[in-house]
């Protein structure tokens, strides 16, 4: 499985967030309370759902299974002017990212990501930049439907040789 590359520019996003170490797992949580509001968000720039993690690591340290993390459940937005109440925003930075796809029920999806950090990462000649790492899903995404289709986006950089 290889990956398509894409660059983006910096982009608005507003959603929830909730912060998250390798102990808990709030995720069905998070995006049931984000799915009930997603409504009350205005000027929406497509109609793709991105779950997205922050890391909280130093710029050059390497991201582990135990790295915290912030947890969003978010929309691209062209502005975040009339910011609902219990929404938040986040500045996407822009940059390079490895699109690997993910066809098949969510709970398949950790091999997909085994397959792309573990396997091709460490042999592609790139390495992880400091940027969010996400996972976009279409307006029809299900998380059990063995047909499903959704985007692993790994933020990158050229490896310095």
């Amino acid at each position: 499985m290889e990956p398509r590359f894409e660059t983006i520019e910096s982009t608005w996003v507003v959603g929830m967030c909730f912060p998250r170490s390798a102990g808990g797992n709030e995720t069905a949580r998070l995006w049931q309370r984000f799915m009930r509001r997603r409504g009350e968000v205005k000027r929406r720039s497509n109609a793709n759902f991105l779950a997205m993690r922050v890391f909280h690591s130093s710029p050059g340290e390497s991201v582990t299974p135990t790295t915290p993390f912030d947890e969003w459940a978010v929309v691209e937005v062209s502005d975040i002017e009339d910011l609902p109440d219990g929404l938040d925003s986040y500045s996407l930075p822009g940059g390079a990212y490895a699109v690997f796809v993910h066809r098949g029920p969510a709970s398949t999806f950790p091999e997909t990501a085994g397959h792309a950090y573990g396997t091709w990462l460490p042999n592609s000649g790139y390495m992880l930049d400091d940027r969010p790492h996400l996972a976009v899903m279409g307006p029809d995404y299900r998380l059990d439907d063995p047909d499903a289709e959704e985007e692993l986006w790994i933020p990158i950089r050229r490896a310095h040789g």
